[in-house]
């Protein structure tokens, strides 16, 4: 079993000396905003866990979090798997730290743009606000935000106003693990879950050009990018239309695990074996992709450590309430298993981690 991160480990390859790395870590304030953003992000890069105490002034102001997750038109009747993850990762923190917390939805369009308020907006109990995948595009909705109360946007964002952010480095994730395909000698890979639509989620365009981006630098010019939404039957008709079309592909890039897992059962359908005659992938590493069969080679992000941090992100807004805003980038884990083939010739892991069978 390997040995825990420590904190001298998370300095190291943060680039920072130990006390800027333990200021970081514990939220104070006499560090520069993009360093602590580094510091974090490798932190959790390395899976380092934070011990993280609120000092009771603080604590005094935020009693009550008040947290809104996306309801999709789609696929899920409640919450998604992943946003399920952030919101353990809240709750589990607003409870270690004694802090009340109020939930609430907002519906949203195929794009996770939302298309009305909540009540928790205006709701006069809350002492702190969580927005987690909704995008807010709409001036009228973003009015509606309370001025007066600290707000956190997690993989989510307002176009009018600026507030802190808690978000993917989407754009490495999706680069490794395509190059990651390229390593084992595809070069016929496919993409579906994207749109090139202007609204599409930022996290999902990120991805769609961490994977173009992947191909360019390695010399591959031929792109296989069938468009779609999220909606699984949408993502594995695009999928059907895809190998009809291009026989020739040997791997897809899923940008999301729950239509990988999905993918794979159209492959087989079609006559595709998973991964001897395709090989797939996915992001977001949720509880499916490692029980899918083949177990799913995807991007890992640690959900409940995004959730706690945007409580964090909270204490430090309500004691600097006219500050300006921080984003703050997690980064990402490639995760390998069983979904990939190698072509001959080929080789190589770059770098990650492996789940045991």
């Amino acid at each position: 079993m390997s040995k825990l991160p420590s904190l001298r480990d998370v300095a190291e390859h943060a680039g920072v000396s130990l006390g800027t790395a333990s200021r970081a870590l514990n939220n104070k304030n006499n560090v520069l905003p993009e360093t602590r953003a580094r510091v974090l992000k490798t932190a959790s890069e390395l899976g380092y866990k934070l011990q993280f105490r609120a000092p009771s002034a603080v604590a005094s102001k935020l009693n009550t979090i008040g947290v809104v997750i996306k309801r999709d038109p789609f696929d899920y009747g409640g919450i998604d798997p992943f946003n399920y993850g952030l919101l353990s990762g809240i709750e589990e923190e607003c409870k270690r730290l004694g802090v009340n917390m109020m939930f609430s939805t907002i519906p949203v369009d195929r794009f996770s743009h939302a298309i009305e308020s909540t009540p928790i907006f205006s709701e006069p109990a809350i002492d702190g606000l969580v927005i987690v995948g909704a995008i807010l595009s709409e001036k009228a909705l973003c009015d509606l935000l309370p001025t007066n109360l600290p707000i956190v946007f997690v993989d989510a964002c307002a176009y009018y106003g600026e507030f802190d952010t808690v978000l993917i480095d989407n754009f490495s994730g999706a680069h490794k693990i395509v190059s990651h395909l390229i390593e084992q000698g595809h070069t016929k890979i496919g993409l579906i879950g994207s749109a090139p639509q202007a609204l599409e989620h930022p996290s999902i365009s990120e991805r769609r050009r961490g994977y173009l981006h992947a191909l360019t630098d390695h010399g591959i010019t031929c792109t296989y990018i069938a468009d779609s939404s999220l909606r699984v039957d949408v993502a594995c008709d695009a999928t059907r239309q895809l190998l009809t079309q291009h026989p020739e592909v040997t791997a897809i890039f899923a940008c999301a695990d729950f239509i990988a897992t999905d993918i794979i059962h159209v492959a087989h359908d079609m006559g595709r074996s998973v991964p001897d005659d395709l090989s797939i992938v996915g992001f977001d590493d949720i509880d499916v992709a490692a029980k899918s069969t083949p177990p799913l080679t995807t991007i890992r992000v640690d959900r409940e450590f995004m959730g706690a941090l945007a409580v964090r992100h909270l204490y430090d807004r309500a004691v600097y309430l006219d500050g300006v805003p921080v984003k703050t980038y997690i980064g990402t884990n490639l995760i390998i298993r069983q979904s990939v083939s190698s072509l001959p010739h080929q080789n190589g892991s770059n770098g990650a981690h492996s789940d045991p069978d």
